[in-house]
């Protein structure tokens, strides 16, 4: 039996590298599309003497398209760190004469210390969290070795965030056409309140509870805030303003001319100037049950955390007056049963004080035994409540639900007028039974806020540039992980 033996190449530096990297006696020559991190490479593994040089692929003149000859070396330091050199040439043609060194376009903007890859940094670690320059400076020496003035960071993310997050946005675009994601039409809409150097803003959002796509998301200060901004932001979400961005359409429509989203149901809180915003915009209104229910049991805790209080105390003083009546009977151990004697004073006035201790103890029982039982039925009701909201079908929902109202005058008072005020829109708040397409909560848009404006950032900003340049990565990064499933790479 004979063995197979696979056939094996030796590769080579050389052909590995044939392409980009020469190797002439003390010198190795880089095309000028070598990563710079090759060249730092080379620079670690070579000896002090070998000089590590970027040249032109094809050296030709970019003023009169003569070749170039070899030159001079002009030394150029990666991030201040790492010395290499760029090939110098001269042009041939005599009547040009013209100097030009290797230029790196790739790697290097021109009259930039750092290269492209550092510069860009800030940005990608403020697609993932909101932190000092100072601590992005930190990063960037620690994982890359660059030692970088938290200034010069904080330039290199202004100068070139715009380009950075547009490319990405664009990006989103692109591929949301290719997969031919398209709204829903069942929107959820709030706002959420901030301070940008101690002013109050607003931030108002609708965004797609199916496929989680951002309709509108914007800021403005709190004092410019009101019903009529509600509904012009609530209609110019749902207009179709593709049109702006299509550049063979220099003067679009205004875009309450333009034609609409598809539009179906309104997800909203309990506040009363919605009702008639997405009446006129004839949609649907789901009314989020998690903030019906949380209205409902505001006023319940207030009440049950009192109770609460007050068992606790009476618990507590019961305990100690059974600890007393213990002691108090074992002062009577071992004495003479029967009638107390009138001369033995100190023998009767302990037999009083047992006596109203055990009276005492009694009551206790009595109003703990009671305050149990408003808080059961406390529970009962907070439960019945929810369970109307969680029933199959609406016949079983309006039956609880008349149940309880017609319960009115034996309900406990914060019970009663909530089933009271439920009364008024109960038919917005089943809407998510009737059509199973529908959430029943606005958790979506809560959880938005959360993760894309967390409650620690609502303080720190100092500028709406500020702000808005944040709220642009975390809506990228919304995207990435909500509605894509991908990671965006420019």
């Amino acid at each position: 039996m004979t063995l197979k033996i696979a056939p094996t190449d030796i590769i080579s530096a050389e052909i590995v590298f044939k392409d980009y990297v020469t190797f002439k006696e003390n010198k190795v020559y880089l095309t000028e599309d070598v990563p710079e991190h090759i060249a730092e490479f080379f620079k670690e593994i070579m000896p002090d003497f070998i000089l590590i040089i970027y040249e032109m692929f094809n050296p030709i003149c970019p003023y009169c398209g003569a070749k170039l000859h070899r030159h001079e070396i002009k030394d150029w330091e990666i991030n201040k760190k790492t010395i290499v050199y760029k090939q110098r040439y001269k042009c041939t043609n005599k009547s040009c004469s013209k100097t030009v060194t290797t230029d790196l376009p790739d790697i290097v903007d021109k009259h930039c210390n750092y290269t492209k890859d550092i510069k860009k940094i800030g940005n990608e670690l403020e697609d993932l969290e909101h932190i000092s320059y100072e601590k992005k400076a930190e990063i960037i020496e620690k994982r890359h070795g660059v030692k970088i003035p938290r200034q010069t960071v904080q330039y290199h993310e202004s100068i070139n965030s715009e380009q950075y997050l547009s490319k990405k946005e664009e990006k989103i675009t692109q591929i949301l056409k290719e997969r031919n994601i398209e709204f829903s039409g069942i929107i959820g809409y709030d706002e959420s309140f901030f301070f940008i150097n101690g002013e109050k803003y607003v931030r108002t959002t609708s965004i797609d509870s199916q496929n989680h796509m951002i309709l509108n998301d914007q800021i403005m200060k709190a004092e410019d805030f009101d019903k009529y901004f509600i509904e012009i932001f609530m209609t110019y979400s749902l207009k179709d303003l593709t049109a702006y961005s299509n550049p063979n359409i220099p003067n679009p429509k205004h875009p309450l001319l333009l034609g609409d989203l598809k539009k179906d149901t309104m997800v909203t809180d309990g506040y009363t100037a919605y009702v008639p915003i997405i009446e006129k915009l004839n949609m649907t209104h789901q009314k989020c049950v998690f903030h019906k229910i949380m209205n409902q049991r505001t006023p319940v805790w207030k009440t049950t955390n009192k109770l609460e209080r007050q068992l606790k105390s009476k618990e507590d003083k019961l305990e100690k007056t059974i600890k007393k009546i213990q002691q108090l009977e074992n002062l009577s151990k071992g004495q003479k049963p029967g009638r107390i004697p009138l001369k033995d004073k100190k023998r009767r006035k302990n037999k009083n004080k047992l006596k109203k201790k055990k009276q005492e103890k009694t009551q206790l029982k009595n109003d703990i035994k009671k305050i149990k039982k408003q808080l059961d039925e406390f529970e009962y009701y907070n439960n019945k409540i929810s369970e109307i909201f969680d029933y199959d079908t609406v016949k079983d929902a309006e039956r609880e639900f008349n149940r309880l109202y017609n319960q009115l005058d034996f309900l406990p008072e914060e019970v009663g007028k909530f089933v009271k005020n439920l009364k008024k829109d109960f038919d917005k708040t089943i809407n998510h039974i009737r059509r199973k397409d529908i959430p029943k909560t606005n958790n979506l848009l809560e959880g938005f806020f959360k993760i894309t404006f967390p409650k620690k950032y609502k303080r720190i900003f100092r500028t709406e540039k500020g702000v808005k340049n944040y709220l642009r990565h975390m809506r990228i990064r919304w995207y990435e992980r909500n509605v894509l499933h991908e990671k965006i790479t420019i």
